[in-house]
C-alpha cells in the first residue's frame, strides 16, 4: 500500500524485509545501510512525552551512544538538552511542543500507520492499567 500510495506521487520504491536483529544495527549504524529509508515507529506513545524517541531519532544518538544518528537537526540540541533535563511539567511540555512542531516543519518522516495494541484480561485481573506502554503489575489483584 505504501509503495503504491508513493508511486502516485511519483516516488518509485523497492521493499524488501530484513530481519528485526540486522534493522536494528543498521538503524544503530552498527551495520551499514544500504537503502535510502526505512520504517520505524516515531511514536510518543500515550503519554506524548517524546523525549524517548528523540534518544533514537536526533542528535542526542550521538552524545548518549557514540553512534552517527540518521536524524539529526544540530540548530535543535539546545532546545532538545533544555526538554531532556526540564523538571517542570508546563516548561518541559512547551519544549516538547517546540521539538514536536520542528520535526513536523521539517518533516524527516512519512506518518505511515498507526499500531495497535490487543490485550487480553481474564474477569478475574482487577486493576489493570498500561501506562506508556508498561503494564502496571504492582496494583494488579485477582478476584476469588
Amino acid at each position: 500500500a505504501m509503495a503504491n500510495d508513493f508511486k502516485r506521487v511519483g516516488v518509485n520504491m523497492e521493499l524488501s524485509n530484513i530481519a528485526v536483529p540486522d534493522f536494528v544495527q543498521k538503524v544503530l549504524r552498527i551495520k551499514q545501510w544500504e537503502g535510502d529509508a526505512f520504517s520505524m515507529m516515531y511514536e510518543g506513545h500515550p503519554s506524548a512525552d517524546i523525549a524517548r524517541v528523540m534518544g533514537t531519532h536526533s542528535c542526542l544518538v550521538q552524545e548518549f551512544s557514540n553512534r552517527e544518528p540518521h536524524t539529526c537537526f544540530p540548530e535543535l540540541n539546545p532546545t532538545l538538552k533544555a526538554m531532556m533535563s526540564e523538571l517542570d511539567p508546563a516548561k518541559r511540555d512547551a519544549l516538547m511542543r517546540q521539538v514536536a512542531q520542528y520535526y513536523h516543519d521539517n518533516a524527516p518522516i512519512v506518518f505511515s500507520h498507526e499500531r495497535t495494541r490487543v490485550d487480553g484480561l481474564s474477569p478475574k485481573v482487577m486493576n489493570y492499567k498500561l501506562i506508556n506502554r508498561v503494564i502496571n503489575y504492582h496494583e494488579i489483584e485477582l478476584a476469588n
